[in-house]
């Protein structure tokens, strides 16, 4: 869970550090990049830091 909750913190952060350099420099290739780059960074704290919360564990014998 703590695992979740930094990773978690470090995208939000990460995000907004982005996003600031991004609406500085306004250049629409850059924000494209960003974007993708954003989504992927969403996606990999999803596979590794999230998605295992969510899943049921097989029950132990």
């Amino acid at each position: 869970m703590a695992d979740a909750i930094t990773s978690l913190i470090g995208g939000v952060l990460m995000t907004a550090f982005i996003l600031l350099i991004v609406a500085k420099l306004n250049q629409l290739p850059l924000w494209i990049i960003s974007l993708v780059g954003l989504a992927l960074m969403a996606w990999a704290i999803w596979t590794d830091a999230l998605a295992p919360l969510f899943r049921r564990s097989a029950p132990q014998r």
